[in-house]
């Protein structure tokens, strides 16, 4: 006699099942998540980057008629600088008296002595950059006119803790220096331009 094996339809799914899929979604989360956050600073670098080099361009251009960039250790007029058209646009200007980078702190341009004379370089002061996107700027070219970077600065006017110098024009620091510089979580970058 043959025997009809009758066979029962299942209507849900096991806890196995489920389990698999929620891990795998969260696998795919965390991937997306750090994508997302190397995108983003990938994105603050190239900007910060282009921000230092437009700004010291605009500075040379500005005073290129001229034998210095002031008396020595003075602040050059943020004011100044954004009328001029000196300053990238994109870098905020509340009242044309602040110039801000993209992490929102303000930037501080002064005229330094060097062997060229009073006032013959300028400094940019940078400050708080992550750490993630400050490795990113140090270890990458600024430009022929670049002379030193330091880092370390409590203020703009401050003596730095960590300096490179006698690179040569164009120069970055390289990795090593680069892990010296960008220790902690926000960084104050102070770069000599000639």
């Amino acid at each position: 006699m043959l025997k009809l094996i009758k066979k029962s339809n299942q209507a849900g799914v096991t806890l196995l099942e489920t389990i698999l899929v929620l891990s795998l979604i969260a696998i795919i989360m965390v991937g997306g998540l750090n994508l997302y956050r190397n995108a983003s600073n990938a994105a603050k670098t190239n900007e910060a980057r282009r921000q230092i080099v437009a700004l010291a361009t605009g500075i040379r251009s500005l005073h290129m008629s001229k034998s210095t960039y002031g008396a020595s250790n003075a602040v050059i007029s943020s004011a100044t600088l954004v009328a001029t058209g000196a300053v990238p646009q994109d870098m905020a200007q509340t009242g044309d008296t602040t110039i801000s980078n993209t992490f929102g702190d303000t930037v501080i341009v002064k005229s330094v002595d060097a062997a060229g004379g009073t006032g013959s370089h300028f400094e940019v002061f940078y400050p708080s950059v992550p750490s993630a996107v400050c490795y990113q700027i140090v270890t990458s070219d600024i430009g022929a006119a670049f002379l030193s970077l330091a880092t370390g600065c409590a203020a703009e006017s401050a003596a730095c803790a960590f300096g490179v110098t006698g690179l040569t024009a164009g120069g970055a620091p390289g990795t090593h220096a680069a892990s010296t510089f960008c220790g902690s979580a926000s960084n104050d970058l102070m770069y000599t331009f000639q």
